[in-house]
């Protein structure tokens, strides 16, 4: 754990490094290497072990929130935290030099005191017997380097594995004796392996990530080889649940982990839109204070004599910006030698070069007449002369080589430099700027310049018509800083910035709520509208004979990956019109159940949800307005406040249900509407209490996590027929909340003690009833403290779940143990239903039953709100308002990728390995009519074979030779389209060309093949089809557009169009995607043929 911190608190901090820790090089996902969620394990034992000292050791609901990833070149400060209020622990890193940017990595728990667990030594006869397929060691280990598992020699321990129905058993290499750790990572690593050996290999195919364990159990420390022993509880292609023991060859127990859960990174499913958060980076702008970003500190002799001698070559403009600045530079000293475009070379007058831009003879010249000792920096202007759209590549390309023969005649530089490329709007800053496209490509271009020679210092520079009018920006090109891309937008300066985000894997129908805002992906950038999400239109009263309330839009949540609460999002939905016996209902608050928080984090079965009333939707409880009332619906009118609870969700905000398959009660008055959803605690409690326990006056019950909805709810009713109440809560505030409530026995829920405390305050009678939502030991431990003919209600679902026994020798004094779902009650006798939901209103009515404590979220932080209950810092409900979610919400995009039998799909480039890719791909969501178009069209044996595989699918294929830079051709093929085939819904612009070369090797030719298919072509497609209701307009575009790769400035610049292009777009209120690949294996542009 390293030291321990004289601050305030229990705080541990140690370095975690290649050098320090030297097998965490051999623990790489691809080729990042991560620290293993087996050292974080180990912390949390070493820390029991401080804690507790040399015994047994019990964590649980240990959580994996974000990977460290192990930088070679850097120190990771990593600090461990004990809070003593409820012995959870928190382990955050940094890195060295760092101290305000923590990041938490991982959460847990010790439980205390006894922990009463059996150790029995494990079967190996048995179990071997049960094993009996062997396993090729070292295939395993490439079936998981295949995938992404790429582990060194220490991490590779397995020596033999055999596997049998849903197990593995296995003998894995131990590490010897080694003082310092509870348990090696390297070994307990290996261990997780094992598990992945006992899986359906065709349902598992991707990195496989630990990201929870429910318990860990600790003996001993292993000093030989161990055994591993691998349970499969269960496995999707995105999660896989299971149990690991080890032990020695006779069986004793060292470690056995309990649900630890694996999370694909990558789903072969999902792999499009569905990432591991802590992988995911964005490009964001950010606001900066020129003042400080140009440096105020003071200037050095040496520095002193850079800012005011020497020269700058100014490739001046035609709006005159160039020659301002010039001006401005002259001013403090400097020397600026003005460089024009035109025909030729030629010194038009003092200081002031004509240069043909395509002529690298020009620039060689321009550079022999400049004192290269003393030339300090570029500035570059021409990307703000305007360029003629209809010879755009062209244009574009002798912008680029412009730059890039400047570079290869001026040769390597030494000492302090900067070349500045200024452009207008080339950037979309904020969603509402307008974009310049001509300037677009310099960025790529740029952004290769920085990579190939970084001597240069460049800058990339982009003005708004205010700043370009302004002089104050010109202070960056003397400047002492380090930024390499910045803009301007209203005076206010933005630096650019590579930062993680919390979730961006969503489609275009999708967005996530923060702070009151709907987020969209930041690539795909509709125009900025504003539509409210609740709002009664049309007839104000919302009496209207089950007619639409117009296009108002409504929102469900959903959750976007099992197991992250931040994938949750909302989708647009339609309202829906009530029909005959229903009633539309404006959601206003909604209440969070523990079994939504169970589904969200992918902790509940499909066999527990299967058949239940709820079944796998979010929000089983609501309180809301009924706007409007279908035919034949009695006893509820428009402006009924309500509480619902529905099978078909309430995290809607709004929902249109049956009366006679729905429970609606009218809002009682003792309730205020965010009070009002608490049907499911009280028909838990009463269903339990009354029908199933027959509590009595006078009787003790003992009711677990009692603070929450159900726990008070029960309270409530015991006090109400005068029962004796026992209690627990997990943390010294919620139980001394209980105490004021006039509760005499309260205890800890998070240690196994309370069973003794009840047995003592009782004299060894116990309790009569439990309520119990405790799981393995805490069960076990309840199960125990019941008095002779107790009656044990368990509402919990994980231990039916996993399908854990009782020890039945209890029951030889009477016991009874009943479990309770209302979720089957309500579907299996409604009438009850009905009848209870009665009594409880009537309860309600008279005071008898109360309302519960709540903590409200605003419906933009829902996300919040879940993982406020997962923390257990609630007390009585989290509630959750469905009406803030009208605050500042845009418009929800065209959903994207929509794919019709009953449309046509052109797909440029559709020869290729990405076209073919794609065009397989949308025959497989349903397309039936393509057109595939190259230059060259189907010449090799793979496009037949293509081809006729669509066509045996069902498709129609249609083939076209098309030179896409030619807008007569691009023009034609759409009207052909337009006369011959179904309506074009959908352009996918794949074609394109390499010709990657060092930037001063690059030529005109190089730069104008490679820039006409990208540039001319997308811009063809644009004006052939922006008259057209197309669903999507897809470009092909690449990473090198992003991060500038070497050898690709004609690629980087051509793909900085198609970006700017989808943007461009996308203000005009045209749908627009642009897809910034990386390599891809088989499919990308190395693998394809010409387009």
């Amino acid at each position: 754990m390293g030291k321990r911190l004289r601050v305030a608190g229990q705080v541990w901090e140690m370095e975690i490094n290649q050098q320090y820790q030297p097998y965490l090089n051999d623990h790489r996902i691809d080729d990042t290497t991560v620290f293993p969620a087996s050292g974080y394990i180990e912390i949390g034992l070493a820390l029991d072990h401080f804690l507790k000292g040399n015994q047994a050791t019990c964590l649980e609901d240990i959580i994996f929130h974000r990977a460290l990833i192990i930088d070679e070149q850097e120190s990771h400060v990593m600090q461990v935290e004990f809070h003593e209020h409820d012995h959870s622990f928190t382990i955050s890193s940094t890195t060295e030099g760092d101290r305000t940017n923590w990041t938490e990595h991982s959460t847990g728990r010790s439980v205390q005191g006894d922990m009463g667990l059996d150790s029995k030594p494990l079967d190996l006869a048995a179990i071997r017997e049960r094993c009996t397929y062997p396993m090729d060691v070292e295939a395993q280990y490439k079936e998981l380097y295949d995938r992404g598992h790429h582990y060194g020699p220490e991490f590779k321990r397995g020596l033999h594995i055999w596997q049998g129905d849903d197990e593995a058993f296995a003998d894995i290499k131990g590490v010897g004796e080694v003082a310092d750790y509870r348990f090696h990572p390297v070994m307990l690593d290996a261990a997780f392996h094992i598990l992945l050996a006992a899986v359906d290999k065709r349902r598992a195919i991707d990195v496989y990530m630990p990201v929870k364990i429910d318990r860990v159990q600790f003996y001993n420390t292993p000093t030989d080889n161990i055994w591993v022993y691998c349970h499969l509880r269960s496995q999707t292609s995105d999660v896989i649940i299971g149990d690991i023991t080890l032990c020695d060859d006779k069986g004793e127990i060292y470690l056995v982990l309990k649900g630890l859960r694996l999370q694909a990174l990558l789903s072969g499913r999902q792999a499009s839109d569905e990432q591991i958060e802590q992988f995911l980076y964005n490009y964001q702008w950010h606001p900066a204070e020129l003042s400080s970003l140009i440096g105020q500190e003071e200037i050095s002799e040496e520095r002193s004599l850079w800012l005011t001698t020497g020269q700058w070559l100014v490739f001046t403009d035609k709006l005159g910006i160039g020659d301002r600045v010039a001006d401005i530079l002259e001013a403090t000293g400097l020397q600026c030698i003005r460089v024009v475009k035109g025909e030729g070379f030629r010194e038009l007058a003092p200081e002031r070069i004509q240069v043909n831009p395509t002529q690298e003879q020009d620039f060689a010249n321009l550079i022999d007449m400049t004192a290269m000792e003393s030339l300090r920096g570029v500035a570059h202007f021409w990307g703000l002369d305007d360029t003629d759209l209809a010879s755009f590549s062209h244009e574009s390309a002798q912008k680029c080589l412009g730059i890039t023969s400047l570079i290869k005649a001026m040769g390597e530089q030494e000492g302090t430099f900067r070349l500045a490329i200024i452009t207008q709007n080339a950037q979309p800053v904020h969603r509402e700027d307008t974009i310049s496209l001509p300037a677009t490509p310099l960025w790529g271009l740029g952004r290769v310049v920085m990579a190939e020679y970084p001597e240069l210092a460049c800058c990339l520079v982009d003005l708004d018509h205010e700043a370009l009018h302004q002089d104050e920006w010109s202070a960056l090109l003397l400047g002492n800083h380090n930024e390499e891309e910045v803009a301007f937008r209203q005076g206010v300066l933005y630096v650019h910035r590579l930062a993680r985000v919390r979730s961006q894997s969503l489609s275009e129908n999708q967005f996530v709520a923060r702070n009151g805002k709907a987020l969209y992906p930041t690539l795909l950038k509709p125009a900025e509208l504003s539509i409210p999400v609740h709002s009664t239109n049309g007839d104000p009263t919302g009496k209207n004979g089950g007619k639409d309330h117009d296009a108002s839009v409504s929102v469900e949540l959903e959750v976007g990956q099992p197991g992250i609460i931040d994938s949750l999002k909302f989708r647009s939905l339609r309202r829906r019109s009530p029909d005959t016996g229903e009633v539309e209902i404006e959601v206003h608050f909604v209440a969070l159940n523990f079994k939504d928080l169970m589904k969200v984090m992918g902790l509940i079965s499909e066999t527990i949800l299967k058949g239940t009333f709820f079944g796998d939707i979010l929000g089983m409880e609501c309180s809301g307005t009924i706007i409007g009332v279908g035919p034949g619906v009695d006893g509820f009118e428009v402006g009924d406040e309500v509480i619902v609870a529905t099978g078909d969700g309430c995290f809607q905000s709004y929902i249109t249900v049956s009366v006679d398959k729905t429970f609606i009660v009218p809002r009682p008055a003792s309730l205020s509407m965010q009070e009002a959803p608490i049907l499911v605690p009280y028909l838990t409690v009463y269903y339990s209490f009354h029908h199933v326990a027959r509590l009595k006056a006078g009787e003790r019950v003992l009711i677990h996590s009692a603070t929450g909805g159900v726990g008070l709810a029960a309270i409530n009713y015991a006090k109400s027929i005068g029962a004796e109440i026992f209690a627990t809560a997990g943390s010294p505030k919620k139980r001394a909340y209980l105490k004021s409530l006039g509760i005499q026995y309260v205890m800890d829920s998070r240690s196994l003690k309370f069973s003794d405390e009840i047995m003592k305050w009782t004299d060894g009678q116990g309790v009569d009833v439990v309520l119990n939502s405790l799981f393995g030991e805490g069960l076990i431990k309840s199960f125990e403290a019941l008095a002779p003919y107790g009656r044990f209600i368990e509402i919990g679902k994980r231990d039916i779940d996993e399908n854990n026994g009782l020890p039945m020798r209890a029951f030889n004094r009477n016991l009874s143990f009943a479990a309770v779902d209302l979720d089957r009650i309500v579907v299996e006798q409604r009438e009850l239903t009905v009848d209870m939901l009665n009594t409880i209103y009537e309860g309600w009515e008279k005071g008898v039953f109360k309302p519960l404590p709540t903590t409200v979220f605003s419906g933009a932080d829902v996300a919040e709100a879940f993982r406020f209950m997962g923390q257990a810092k609630h007390i009585g409900k989290v509630i959750v308002s469905m009406q803030n979610l009208q605050l500042n919400l845009q418009p929800l995009p065209p959903k994207g990728a929509k794919i019709s039998s009953e449309g046509t799909y052109l797909i440029t480039g559709g020869f290729g390995g990405f076209g073919m890719a794609t065009a397989q791909w949308l025959v497989d969501k349903g397309a039936r009519h393509l057109v595939l178009a190259s230059r060259k069209g189907p010449v090799s044996e793979s496009s037949e074979v293509l081809i006729n595989a669509l066509e045996i699918a069902g498709a129609k294929v249609h083939t076209a030779r098309l030179d896409v830079s030619d807008p007569g051709q691009v023009n034609r093929l759409i009207k052909k389209i337009q006369r011959t085939m179904p309506p074009l819904k959908g352009v996918i612009h794949a074609a394109g060309v390499l010709a990657d070369n060092r930037l001063t090797e690059l030529d005109q030719a190089a730069f104008e093949t490679v820039m006409a298919p990208k540039v001319s072509g997308s811009w063809n497609l644009h004006k052939a089809t922006e008259s057209l209701s197309l669903d999507w307009f897809i470009l092909y575009s690449s990473i090198s557009a992003l991060v500038g790769n070497i050898g690709q400035g004609n690629y980087a610049a051509a793909n900085a169009y198609l970006d700017g292009l989808a943007f461009f777009r996308r203000s005009k209120g045209l749908p627009a995607t642009s897809i910034n690949w990386g390599a891809i294996k088989d499919v990308g542009m190395a693998a394809r043929e010409p387009a």
